[in-house]
């Protein structure tokens, strides 16, 4: 069986962080259930030969990250700057992990269905949304394990 992977980088897609002050944009940023959202946007296709088998599945992706833009932060000096320099790459660093993680599963998928062949075109819905909803578990996971980033540096003091 034969398993493309068409998977480009996540493009960002800003929010506003409303705010005048940097404890204001804070608090902006704490009222959120999270900073930041990683969405992989699965899905695929598939072709078929004239038998019902699939012979070939194609994963595609449109991945995007939300992130926080502030108009602010540009008028920020000393350690106010230096926490909100620090709080964007740490939220950006933890996101791409997302993105790492559906990029993982998909070549594991990939290898897995090497040998799946003849494979017959009724399972394909089936074993795609094991691949999908397995890779969101992972992602919750991460995010539970980390606090959606915090203990990776996701924070504003």
């Amino acid at each position: 069986m034969k398993v493309t992977l068409r998977i480009p980088s996540p493009r960002e897609i800003p929010y506003a962080v409303k705010g005048k002050t940097y404890d204001e944009a804070r608090d902006f940023l704490l009222s959120k259930p999270f900073a930041a959202c990683y969405k992989a946007n699965p899905d695929y296709t598939e072709k078929h030969d004239n038998d019902g088998n699939t012979y070939e599945i194609i994963v595609t992706a449109k991945p995007t990250i939300t992130i926080p833009t502030w108009n602010g932060a540009s008028k920020l000096k000393g350690d106010e700057k230096k926490h909100w320099t620090a709080m964007l790459a740490a939220l950006r660093k933890h996101e791409a992990k997302h993105h790492k993680i559906f990029e993982d599963d998909a070549k594991a998928f990939k290898k897995s269905m090497v040998k799946e062949d003849p494979f017959p075109k009724e399972d394909v819905g089936g074993k795609m949304y094991d691949l999908f909803s397995a890779s969101q578990d992972k992602q919750d996971a991460y995010d539970k394990k980390t606090n959606h980033g915090e203990k990776e540096g996701v924070v504003l003091p």
